[in-house]
């Protein structure tokens, strides 16, 4: 699973657009502009949601994803993913 470099390469775009304000040099050195992506389709999984929150927990090395809105009510569910 390559999520390590997709995040580590978000920050690095958003540091670009003056987002944040310093991407340590490791960071930088580690991170591909050209990240690859697998596609997945697991028999579970969330709702499209709309506003949730979502990270990446490095301890676990899993993204994790809360809440958001659906089409008729909010969302009080979290879902890992890795």
């Amino acid at each position: 699973m390559k999520l390590t470099r997709t995040v580590v390469a978000g920050a690095a775009a958003l540091a670009a657009c003056g987002v944040l304000a310093m991407v340590p040099p490791a960071a930088l050195a580690s991170s591909s502009l050209a990240p690859d992506w697998t596609r997945h389709a697991p028999p579970t999984h969330p709702t499209p949601p709309v506003n949730a929150a979502m990270t990446y927990n490095a301890a676990a090395s899993n993204v994790v994803l809360f809440g958001g809105e659906g089409p008729h009510s909010f969302h009080n569910d979290t879902w890992i993913w890795g």
